[in-house]
């Protein structure tokens, strides 16, 4: 905060607040490229051990995980299902509850290739997705 005594605290207040939703939204995107690198156990390690991740499509739940591991499971499971994944995140609303805490949800496109039965590539339709993710 080198112009620190040129600001007022309000100022330094709101300036620290967008500098914590850019680092939210940064490790968005770092979630979605260890997706797409099935890099889990690295995705998972994102979450702290109490977190908590619910997946949408559309209006309808998709997934709900509670703690690391479980998302690692999870995540582990359902990525294996898939020889390549794409993930394009949107728009992030993010709330800074205090120092060390934040809800927020984020949006995505998710388009992900796979085999069927007989060895020929799938590629459904991409899909849009709403994350919400809860610390503790």
């Amino acid at each position: 905060y080198f112009f620190k005594e040129f600001f007022d605290e309000d100022f330094m207040a709101y300036y620290s607040k967008l500098i914590d939703k850019m680092e939210i939204m940064e490790l968005a995107a770092i979630f979605s490229i260890y997706a797409d690198t099935k890099q889990i156990k690295e995705q998972s390690d994102l979450f702290t051990e109490n977190a908590t991740l619910i997946s949408y499509m559309g209006k309808n739940k998709i997934a709900e995980l509670h703690g690391r591991q479980e998302i690692y499971k999870s995540c582990n499971e359902f990525m294996s299902l898939f020889e390549t994944a794409h993930h394009m995140n949107g728009q992030h609303l993010i709330n800074i509850t205090d120092s060390t805490h934040a809800t927020g949800t984020a949006y995505n496109i998710t388009t992900l290739i796979g085999k069927d039965e007989n060895g020929n590539k799938t590629w459904p339709q991409s899909n849009a997705r709403r994350v919400r993710i809860k610390d503790g």
